[in-house]
């Protein structure tokens, strides 16, 4: 079908972050509209600084426009020239509508003054009105932000953003974390650290894991807060380093170079050695540590191995893409070895005196025993049948 520029419309916002409820709004006006102009446009009524740069917007964008057209060529996503009205950018773009979201009777309030008022700078534009269906009537960007970083944050909006997105306001929770470690601690800890400088290595190192990922990083410095009481600043540097690199030994001289002074008394060679202690505890060599801080890291690396079946179950798909995706194998290639690699980390655990170190924690050995003695059971019988 040709596309007629008079059926054309653009969508505009500041998009800071593109929520479902956009996601909803751009695909119903796909439905409509030959072409679908989506814009990044900064609200000069908006004081507040931006949570996601401009760049990160338009990326966030970009994979929900691909989700709803994969061909790219429905749904478009723009930035506004600086300083010009969303009509004027609809008029020279040939699309004779504006649409807007309405939500309740407080956006139909504010939309009249918004639709009287483009009407003078381009009467040319037409505004358009649709409403979000009753899932997504209460999402919101600023609603999304009011929520995050209270206990159970992503269960209750992972619902209503991208996948996509939801990694990006991850990435953003834990570099907020991360930048913590820069001020002073509560405890007068103080980390000398670049953090601008090494979170990029970081993201690097994350980024594109399928298990030991932002995910896997979050749950881990939750569990942290959650069973102890003041972190040492130490540890909370050294979870956010310890899968930097699939190598731990590279984690470790990651980290100690990165490192510059810690103002609590011990010295540059005490920091380093405590450093490469706590980063090899997950490792998981041994289940035997003298000390509690080597306890504490290898137990909250392993606290996914008693979770409910469910998360049991994504963990060890996430485990498996993670590996199958670094071997550069095919499948058939990768699957004996998955069997046999899977099953002796499994036996290894199950035979040790305890499955988590910290005593605090004794009470999980029960289900994360019987979540791998189910799956080893799995994994032999698909061994015995030469199952592939």
């Amino acid at each position: 079908m040709t596309n007629n520029p008079m059926n054309n419309c653009v969508i505009g916002g500041s998009y800071d972050m593109p929520t479902l409820g956009h996601y909803h709004l751009i695909e119903k006006a796909a439905t409509i509209f030959d072409c679908v102009y989506v814009i990044l446009a900064e609200n000069a009524s908006k004081k507040a600084k931006n949570m996601f740069t401009e760049e990160e917007r338009i990326a966030m964008l970009k994979d929900m426009a691909k989700s709803i057209d994969p061909s790219g060529e429905k749904v478009k996503v723009m930035v506004s020239p600086p300083n010009t009205y969303l009509a004027n950018v609809a008029s020279q773009l040939g699309a004779k509508f504006l649409i807007r979201g309405i939500r309740d009777q407080i956006d139909f309030s504010y939309e009249q003054n918004i639709y009287r008022t483009n009407r003078k700078i381009q009467p040319s534009v037409e505004a358009i009105y649709l409403m979000p269906d009753d899932a997504y009537s209460l999402v919101s960007s600023s609603w999304v932000k009011g929520l995050i970083g209270y206990v159970g944050w992503i269960e209750i909006i992972k619902d209503c953003v991208t996948p996509f997105v939801l990694n990006e306001l991850k990435k953003y929770y834990l570099k907020g974390k991360f930048m913590e470690l820069t001020k002073t601690h509560p405890l007068n800890h103080t980390l000398r650290l670049d953090g601008e400088s090494i979170w990029p290595e970081i993201v690097k190192g994350y980024g594109a894991k399928s298990y030991h990922g932002f995910t896997h990083l979050m749950s881990f410095l939750d569990a942290l807060y959650t069973y102890v009481e003041k972190p040492d600043p130490l540890m909370i540097y050294a979870i956010f380093m310890h899968d930097i690199d699939p190598d731990e030994e590279k984690s470790i001289e990651i980290a100690q170079d990165n490192i510059r002074m810690v103002s609590h008394g011990m010295g540059e060679e005490d920091i380093k050695e405590k450093i490469a202690r706590l980063i090899l505890a997950t490792k998981h060599n041994t289940c035997e540590y003298k000390k509690e801080d080597e306890q504490i890291m290898a137990s909250l690396d392993l606290l996914i191995l008693a979770s409910n079946i469910d998360e049991y179950d994504k963990y060890v798909e996430g485990v498996f893409q993670e590996y199958f995706k670094a071997s550069g194998k095919t499948k058939e290639e990768f699957m004996p070895l998955w069997y046999k690699g899977r099953s002796e980390f499994l036996q290894k655990m199950l035979d040790r005196k305890v499955i988590f170190p910290w005593s605090k924690l004794s009470e999980l050995e029960l289900p994360a025993k019987i979540h791998m003695r189910n799956e080893l059971a799995e994994l032999k019988q698909k061994m015995e049948c030469n199952f592939i």
